[in-house]
């Protein structure tokens, strides 16, 4: 099939839409996270490795976005202790990170 990265027929391989690793850390040890919907014909189901496709990308454009990845998975859930918590009227609403990559964060998001 073709690549949507770099247009070349090749063999496209699972491309998780959110990282892989943010799901290790919602998980938890013994379930799985959910998938949820607004839809009604909609029912819930587990996903022990996350959201992914395999009709977009080939390996090569799949590491493409590698290093993005990773300084999210490292900014967001391995140092997520370092992050400054935003309270307004007794509730979290937001958390700051401060001497962030800018660059890499939004190629991230």
């Amino acid at each position: 099939m073709k690549c949507r990265g770099c247009d070349k027929d090749k063999k496209l391989v699972k491309s998780h839409i959110i990282p892989e690793s943010f799901f290790r850390g919602l998980r938890g040890e013994k379930e799985s996270a959910k998938i949820l919907s607004n839809r009604k014909d909609f029912h819930p189901k587990r996903s022990p490795i996350g959201i992914y496709d395999t009709e977009i990308l080939c390996q090569d454009c799949e590491e493409i976005f590698q290093n993005y990845d990773d300084y999210g998975h490292s900014l967001l859930i391995k140092n997520e202790e370092s992050l400054e918590k935003l309270i307004h009227n007794g509730k979290l609403v937001a958390y700051r990170a401060n001497d962030i990559d800018y660059d890499l964060l939004k190629l991230f998001l």
